[in-house]
């Protein structure tokens, strides 16, 4: 039997959300979104957190909501029946970070600051400290997603009307910030 990506990926959301709804039935609090200002505190500068924030600047995923604003963007919406892209799930689940998680986004949080470091990292209420964030398994604990190809794969598939061959490798190294923690995690 053959099963297309998007199935997987229907197959994982469907996962997600009862994953969701159970902690929420139990009353487990998901971890809330904090925006990009919360990251940029301590990912500015070498000496506390490193300078990911330099590399998150000139990062497409920073201008992905912006995307969605030009003039290609709103023909191939337009084509799709989609009146306002920066409104349509179909469009903003990859466009934005937490599309769809309004209970798990804190008022710091925006859309139109695109595809942020949560968008990748999860969301990060409960890692943001810095005595966690100075231990790698603490800060997984907590939540912290260290992103390898499933993350990207979710965007860069063939549902994108603008999908264009997307090898992992090539484009992991374009984007890859920060130190080399898959090691130190695995």
């Amino acid at each position: 039997m053959k099963t297309g990506i998007g199935a997987i990926f229907v197959i994982l959301a469907i996962f997600t959300a009862v994953m969701c709804v159970s902690a929420a039935e139990k009353g487990i609090a998901l971890p809330k979104y904090i925006g990009l200002d919360a990251c940029r505190t301590c990912h500015s500068t070498a000496k506390i957190g490193g300078s990911e924030f330099a590399k998150y600047q000139t990062d497409p995923h920073k201008d992905a909501y912006k995307t969605l604003l030009n003039e290609q963007s709103m023909k191939i919406a337009g084509e799709k029946g989609i009146a306002d892209p920066t409104k349509s799930g179909e469009c903003m689940k990859c466009h934005t970070t937490a599309w769809g998680k309004k209970d798990q986004q804190s008022d710091k949080f925006k859309y139109e600051e695109g595809i942020t470091c949560e968008g990748c990292h999860g969301p990060g209420e409960k890692y943001k400290s810095m005595n966690i964030m100075k231990d790698l398994q603490q800060a997984v604990a907590n939540g912290l997603i260290i992103p390898g190809e499933r993350q990207c794969v979710a965007c860069h598939n063939p549902e994108s009307p603008t999908y264009k061959k997307f090898d992992f490798k090539t484009f992991w190294a374009k984007i890859k910030h920060g130190k080399d923690v898959e090691k130190k995690v695995n």
